[in-house]
């Protein structure tokens, strides 16, 4: 499960949207936020805080960008793919689809509090 790397450290990353979080009317993320991550129950199961946010465009996330992505995520060939998949399934309904100029926020966090949740 994706939280139980992030609880025990391994992937302290993620990517979002700018896209998708205007849409939803949200601010960009920043540093020093705090995120709870919520199990698929709807439980708070992590706590992080962002400590670097990298906008980037989705063609330019290299291995460099991906170092601190969970297994087997660290790999442009596994990541790009499986992000292309999951996001043109949300951008569907706004009529938007994934391309190398999109932009995308590279988020890097610290895990302050977290327990396995398997």
């Amino acid at each position: 499960l994706i939280l139980d790397r992030i609880a025990i450290g391994e992937k302290t990353m993620t990517f979002s949207l700018p896209w998708l979080a205007e849409h939803a009317g949200l601010s960009p993320p920043r540093e020093g936020r705090l995120i709870i991550m919520i199990d698929a129950a709807g439980d708070p199961a992590v706590l992080v805080r962002l400590t670097r946010v990298v906008p980037l465009a989705f063609g330019e996330v290299s291995e460099a960008h991906l170092a601190r992505e969970g297994m087997p995520m660290r790999r442009v060939e596994a990541w790009k793919p499986l992000h292309e998949m999951v996001w043109n399934a949300k951008l569907s309904p706004l009529e938007l689809t994934v391309d190398d100029d999109m932009p995308v926020w590279a988020e890097y966090f610290d895990v302050i509090h977290g327990a396995s949740v398997s």
